[in-house]
């Protein structure tokens, strides 16, 4: 990924999830803030193993280090996936 700033548009943070989603009823993206505040996107199918979320302008509201885990409901399995990390840096 590369370097991403805060109030960046249209970055797309997108999660392998290790096995076929496509059949999946439910998929968001958590994330934490770097001040801890948690939250979700709605998730969009990507090829059959990726979820991705497009960012909009408030989004990535907050500069350091972020966490996001994809959640995923396929029939009547509900679970999370690993937690990754990516950075949010301050513009000029």
């Amino acid at each position: 990924m590369a370097k991403v700033f805060v109030g960046d548009t249209n970055t797309k943070i997108r999660l392998d999830a290790g096995l076929d989603i496509s059949s999946a009823a439910k998929l968001e993206i958590h994330y934490k803030k770097p001040s801890g505040t948690t939250g979700k996107w709605i998730g969009v199918l990507e090829d059959t193993d990726y979820a991705y979320y497009l960012t909009k302008a408030a989004d990535l509201s907050e500069n350091g280090v972020w966490e996001v885990q994809l959640y995923i409901e396929i029939g009547s399995w509900k679970g999370y996936g690993e937690i990754a990390t990516f950075s949010v840096y301050e513009h000029i």
